[in-house]
């Protein structure tokens, strides 16, 4: 109880006192007032009742973090460690807005029936669901980042109903050098005749271009001069 010593003049000046609730609290509430002597004899009380009206507050996204990725390379997991959260616990519907400053984002192939979400909107990703149900999602891997082709700095921001932005910074590598498959093998070719070589590669940007070329040893080469 908080006891408060006021002089009998700044009651007659009409003297006010400033009710402020917990934080998250709502519901009733009551402030009693005593008037006592010098004496500190009760002489008067009375009890004033507070209701305090509930308050939606806004969902909440807590995300930070790094990455790291190959430019061109595969996509990676991202927010895997956000919480969506809603301090009243409510099970309303709220949105998640993602995007990446120079990369994209995309839902992972496996999660398109997860956790309940729909998606809204592809540029930028925004996501629809409850709080848990995004959080669910977020931990199953859900956010996919697809690395740009060219290496350096990037961010990814995510939002929850235009509240504060939460940001994973990722740090996209250069490519590393494609490798052709099947490179020492030996091919039985007919003299006169042809056969297609089939090549394959890992590694380095998808969407790199290879020059093959057909080179003889000398002693094949004089073989076939003669």
């Amino acid at each position: 109880m908080l006891r408060l010593l006021v002089a009998a003049a700044a009651l007659q000046a009409q003297a006010k006192l400033v009710y402020e609730p917990d934080a998250d609290f709502f519901g009733a509430d009551e402030i009693t007032v005593a008037v006592l002597t010098d004496a500190d004899v009760e002489n008067a009380s009375t009890v004033l009742s507070v209701v305090v009206a509930p308050v939606d507050d806004a969902a909440t996204l807590d995300a930070s973090g790094a990455a790291s990725a190959e430019a061109g390379g595969p996509p990676i997991c991202v927010l895997e460690d956000a919480n969506v959260t809603d301090a009243d616990g409510s099970d309303a519907l709220v949105s998640l807005v993602i995007k990446a400053g120079r990369g994209g984002v995309a839902l992972a192939p496996t999660a398109a029936d997860l956790a309940g979400a729909h998606v809204v909107g592809e540029a930028p990703l925004t996501l629809e669901a409850t709080p848990a149900r995004l959080t669910a999602l977020l931990r199953r891997c859900g956010i996919h980042y697809l690395p740009p082709t060219t290496p350096g700095p990037d961010v990814v921001t995510a939002a929850v109903d235009g509240g504060p932005l939460s940001t994973v910074e990722v740090a996209v590598a250069p490519a590393a050098a494609p490798t052709l498959l099947g490179c020492g093998s030996s091919l039985d070719v007919a003299e006169g005749a042809s056969r297609a070589v089939p090549l394959a590669t890992a590694g380095g940007v998808s969407r790199s271009r290879f020059l093959a070329g057909t080179y003889l040893s000398r002693a094949r080469t004089a073989r076939a001069s003669r």
